[in-house]
């Protein structure tokens, strides 16, 4: 063995004692604390979490299960939450109100043909469309939503003012009841609840009402504050890269994360195995936005129409 004098012996001890600090600054990951309401299109994140995605990336991602996607958007506003999980429309809403929103990347997207849900009826009810509707009364999830945007936009479509219908906020696991009880004409479903009801011989699909917004737009997205990705630039780049590739494999392995959302919505599994799954992208464009930024002007939730690349940050994945 050759000798090692004290000079080198000295260097090594302190290359080792070094190490670990190296190694653990190597592998810190950077905690992102998101917010998201217990449904489906919180899949690929749950998925990207569960394998390990985040971590590989550099990323400790938390997800708090909040109670609506209003609460999501309020808590990222308010500083409660680094990012979140809601509707486009909320995002879109915000903006007008100086609430400095941007999107980090899209999450799920409605395309026609291929996406589910839809406004159903009494199977012996003989409405027939929009004209059928002035007086009548729909039930959606939650007032003012992109459901109402659909319904109007439908309704305008038909020629009749779209003021005419009264849209009422029924949580869609109780919807059905009130419309076998004539409490209400018509009720928007989507998921599992429109696929259990689909079942029901007792209602009929009327129309896809989202359609009429567009064959495709972005219905959910992940969003943050501009401060927030101008302060984290380079984990937000990452975490929208992360979502892109998860979304890619939800959208190809339906089996493989279903646990996943069964898990996080508490949704029946039986239900969950009927209803046709949610649709990811894996990019986000400004032509996927202004569909519904359009549709919020023209039914006065918001003032006036703006571009959607107003909304975008630059971490945006794009097609």
């Amino acid at each position: 063995m050759m000798p090692v004098d004290r000079r080198t012996a000295l260097a090594a001890l302190g290359a080792l004692a070094l190490a670990p600090t190296r190694l653990a600054a190597q592998t810190a990951l950077l905690p992102i604390h998101a917010g998201h309401p217990p449904t489906e299109t919180a899949a690929p994140a749950l998925y990207a979490i569960r394998t390990g995605l985040f971590e590989r990336a550099g990323i400790a991602l938390t997800i708090d299960k909040m109670s609506s996607g209003a609460a999501v958007a309020a808590a990222v506003a308010g500083g409660g939450l680094d990012l979140g999980g809601t509707s486009i429309l909320a995002i879109i809403i915000g903006h007008t109100r100086g609430i400095p929103f941007t999107l980090i990347s899209a999450a799920n997207v409605m395309m026609y043909p291929e996406a589910d849900g839809g406004l159903l009826v009494q199977a012996n009810s003989p409405l027939a469309g929009p004209k059928d509707f002035i007086g009548k009364t729909i039930s959606a999830a939650a007032l003012n939503d992109i459901v109402s945007l659909e319904i109007w936009t439908w309704m305008d479509r038909g020629g009749v003012d779209w003021r005419s219908v009264k849209i009422v906020e029924i949580p869609q696991p109780a919807a059905l009841a009130a419309l076998d009880a004539g409490r209400i004409d018509g009720i928007v479903l989507t998921g599992s609840a429109y696929a259990e009801a689909m079942a029901n011989p007792k209602v009929r699909l009327l129309s896809r009402v989202a359609s009429n917004l567009a064959p495709r737009f972005a219905n959910t997205c992940w969003f943050s504050t501009r401060d927030w990705v101008a302060k984290n630039h380079a984990v937000a780049l990452r975490f929208a890269h992360v979502m892109s590739d998860a979304s890619a494999y939800v959208n190809t392995h339906p089996d493989d994360t279903l646990k996943d959302v069964l898990d996080y919505t508490g949704m029946d599994r039986a239900a969950a195995l009927k209803m046709k799954r949610a649709v990811f992208s894996t990019t986000l464009s400004p032509a996927d936005v202004q569909p519904v930024i359009a549709a919020a002007a023209k039914f006065k939730m918001i003032d006036k129409e703006y571009p959607a690349a107003e909304l975008f940050s630059d971490v945006v994945p794009r097609a």
